[in-house]
């Protein structure tokens, strides 16, 4: 199981929003899959709302924007292996 969420946040928003790096789903996104796709600005948080829901959040560093929020580690990965397939297709 990963280690998520369980030390302090990296940041809280002013929402209260707690975020955690997730370091394992970053290098997912980061690191060239069998065709040498990447998706070289994403990074992978995992958050915590002030009412206690949690979730992921894919946020593209170079335009600044969240591009993916969902509540499952699962679909993280189907969203990152999508936007290389897409990339490819381009």
């Amino acid at each position: 199981m990963l280690d998520i969420g369980t030390g302090p946040p990296d940041f809280i928003n002013e929402k209260g929003v707690k975020w955690w790096l997730n370091k394992y789903s970053t290098e997912y996104a980061r690191r060239p899959d069998i065709h040498g796709t990447r998706l070289k600005t994403i990074t992978c948080y995992y958050t915590e709302e002030p009412d206690g829901n949690k979730g992921y959040v894919l946020v593209d560093e170079k335009k600044g924007i969240p591009v993916w929020h969902g509540s499952t580690f699962e679909g993280v990965g189907v969203w990152i292996d999508m936007m290389k397939f897409k990339r490819r297709k381009k």
